[in-house]
């Protein structure tokens, strides 16, 4: 899983020149126009409910995959957090076929190390009072099972077949609200591709998931507990926010007391439950024959398993009763994040808050840094993002701004004071119709931008179609933007940016512990506060 949290520093392009980009790319990039996805994508749906959404571009002979599964982190339980993301990981350890050279022979001992991975767990978890010697037993039996399973294991076989193929941007994610894996193709490995797929999706061996467990607790003290500034954006601002909804039931990555206690048994029947074909989606984007490739995609993949349909989660968190704050004392550079309740992707407000986002902190021309980083000199770097990082708003989410204060000059209280300024004026005064238009260009003009590779355009498809249950709504993007107000965007910022909807989070230098004293003890009569006369 790969995790961007860098700052935008994407400079603001003029009106003029965003339209003549937008229409360029209009013409080139998308040659019949973005209305004409109306009917040039084709949907093809197997009885297991999986869908394919297939879109023939010939504008070089590539091919982009992007498949779908409408399962995340938001649907696992309590003791169990992480099962998503380490079968993420598990999903390129190969089949029965793939990434072993004798699977019998491999998964003859599968058991025995299930056996010995628990008994280890156990003695572990008395703590002090584990047998020290019972556990380097328990270890010394799993290393030799380990070793003996390990011998017929192919590493990395299916990214090497892909690769060695000329796949390209091969990789995958586990958000809270979907994982994805994606790749690209030559034209002509097409069918390689679903042999594959299809093969990963109803043979899945979960080979070597102990070492793999190992490398996800490495990744979770890598990415959370030695780095302060993912912590708090990834987990405490989340947490916090979230008391209720299972967004806030962890980091996204997963609890490491939980992770080191996930079993094959937990993980099978995970996969089993939510990677069918009923929650699966596919785009496939690029250079073939959609006429030709259907036969395909039935004789490979129709008798791939149906699974659960995932119902979705039917909590709803509570509005708060008042703003939440969480402190994280840390040697590092303050950070300040805010973060704001706001409706889903399914809102008729959704756009407004991609409009806020490139409005408060996108460029230099953005109100936030305009006025904080350049004008007060208050804020190093500031961001705004309409979803925290690995939330794609399949429910009401957060709208989050991130600041980092000019140390020691200024604090994060004088940048919150700042920001809470900013955000007090566009309740009040209306936004510009030119400001807001420049805006309006310039998130047209990305979404356009993103229209003319494959490997995006297959990308919104099947996010379009996971979080919004209709493809078709991408169509409506551009309509939906254009038809954004000043006063739309005020009412949003009146109803979003007020303190009782909000989380405050932010990360201080570390408070000096009080001195202790190795002298002679005082006397009481002398003591602060005593009562002699």
């Amino acid at each position: 899983m790969q995790l961007n949290l860098k700052f935008p520093r994407a400079l603001c392009l003029m009106t003029a020149l965003l339209c003549s980009v937008i229409a360029h790319a209009q013409q080139h990039g998308s040659p019949q126009g973005i209305e004409s996805l109306r009917d040039r994508v084709k949907e093809h749906v197997l009885a297991s409910g999986m869908k394919f959404l297939l879109l023939e571009r010939h504008t070089s002979p590539t091919v982009a995959f992007h498949v779908y599964f409408n399962v995340g982190s938001v649907d696992e339980q309590v003791g169990q957090t992480g099962i998503a993301h380490l079968y993420e990981h598990m999903a390129f350890k190969g089949t029965r076929q793939i990434g072993t050279t004798n699977y019998e022979e491999e998964s003859k001992h599968f058991a025995q190390i299930d056996r010995l991975q628990a008994e280890l767990a156990r003695e572990r978890d008395k703590g002090a009072a584990a047998d020290k010697s019972v556990i380097q037993r328990l270890e010394a039996e799993l290393k030799k099972q380990t070793d003996e399973a390990e011998k017929y294991v192919v590493p990395n076989e299916v990214g090497r077949l892909f690769e060695e193929n000329g796949a390209a941007r091969i990789n995958a994610q586990t958000e809270r609200d979907q994982t994805h894996y994606y790749l690209s193709l030559p034209s002509n490995k097409i069918e390689l591709w679903m042999a594959i797929e299809s093969d990963r999706i109803q043979n899945t061996v979960l080979r070597e998931l102990y070492t793999e467990r190992d490398v996800v607790m490495e990744e979770l003290r890598r990415t959370i507990d030695t780095n302060p500034i993912n912590k708090l954006l990834l987990e405490d601002v989340i947490t916090t926010a979230f008391h209720a909804h299972p967004y806030g039931l962890h980091s996204g990555i997963g609890w490491p007391s939980d992770v080191a206690h996930i079993t094959r048994t937990e993980v099978e029947r995970f996969f089993k439950k939510y990677y069918g074909g009923a929650n699966c989606t596919v785009a496939i984007v690029g250079d073939f024959d959609t006429a030709k490739i259907i036969p395909m995609l039935d004789r490979y993949f129709s008798s791939a398993p149906p699974g659960e349909k995932n119902p979705g989660v039917v909590t709803v968190e509570p509005s708060q009763d008042g703003e939440r704050r969480v402190e994280l004392e840390a040697a590092v550079q303050p950070v300040l994040a805010l973060g704001y309740h706001r409706p889903n992707t399914m809102s008729p407000d959704d756009v407004v808050y991609d409009i806020l986002e490139h409005l408060l902190a996108d460029g230099r021309t953005s109100r936030l840094y305009k006025n904080l980083v350049e004008g007060k000199a208050i804020a190093a770097e500031v961001a705004a993002l309409p979803n925290p990082p690995l939330i794609t708003a399949k429910y009401p989410s957060l709208f989050e701004i991130i600041g980092v204060p000019v140390t020691p000059k200024h604090t994060v209280a004088e940048l919150e004071a700042a920001i809470n300024e900013e955000l007090e004026k566009l309740k009040s005064q209306t936004v510009g119709k030119d400001e807001l238009q420049k805006i309006i260009n310039q998130v047209d003009y990305d979404f356009v931008r993103s229209l003319v590779s494959n490997e995006t355009l297959a990308e919104l498809l099947v996010f379009t179609e996971g979080l919004e249950r209709d493809w078709k709504r991408l169509l409506t993007y551009r309509q939906r933007l254009a038809a954004v107000t000043p006063d739309d965007v005020m009412r949003v910022c009146r109803q979003t940016f007020t303190r009782s909807n909000r989380t405050v989070a932010f990360i201080v230098p570390p408070k000096e512990a009080p001195a202790v004293r190795t002298g002679p003890a005082q006397s009481s009569s002398s003591a602060p506060g005593s009562d002699k006369k």
